[in-house]
C-alpha cells in the first residue's frame, strides 16, 4: 500500500513550478507563436466578422491578447470588458485556455495571468 506525501509550497514556488511545466511543450508554446500584442490587434481587428475565418478562434485569441504580456494578473470582469464579451463567453475561453497549460489562473484572487515567460514574442 502506498502512503500519502504532502508538500507545502508558497504562491510564488506554484507559479514558478507551473511556468517551468507550462514552457516544456504543447500548446503553451502558443503565445511564444503569436505577433507582439499591438500586431495582433491589429490582425485581430481585420479578421473580426470576415466568414472566411473562424470567429470563435478569433474571439479566443481576442481573450488571450487581453491578458498582460508581462505577467500580471488581471480579473475576469476587466477581461470580459476589454474584449466587449459576456464575462460567461470570457471564462469559458479562459478555462480553455487554463486546461491547455496557455494561462494560470491564481487560486486565491481568482485573476488570470498570462506566464511573461509565455508571452514574449518571437521576432
Amino acid at each position: 500500500m502506498s502512503q500519502a506525501i504532502a508538500i507545502s509550497l508558497t504562491r510564488g514556488q506554484v507559479n514558478r513550478v507551473v511556468q517551468q511545466a507550462a514552457a516544456s511543450g504543447s500548446a503553451a508554446d502558443l503565445p511564444a507563436l503569436l505577433p507582439g500584442p499591438d500586431e495582433l490587434v491589429r490582425r485581430l481587428a481585420r479578421a473580426v466578422g470576415d466568414p472566411n475565418y473562424s470567429q470563435s478562434l478569433i474571439r479566443a485569441v481576442q481573450v488571450l491578447a487581453a491578458l498582460p504580456a508581462d505577467g500580471s494578473a488581471r480579473e475576469l470582469g476587466a477581461i470580459a470588458k476589454a474584449v466587449g464579451f459576456s464575462t460567461s463567453t470570457v471564462h469559458r475561453y479562459l478555462q480553455t485556455w487554463v486546461a491547455l497549460d496557455v494561462v494560470m489562473q491564481d487560486g486565491e484572487s481568482r485573476r488570470y495571468i498570462r506566464p511573461a515567460s509565455l508571452a514574449r514574442p518571437v521576432h
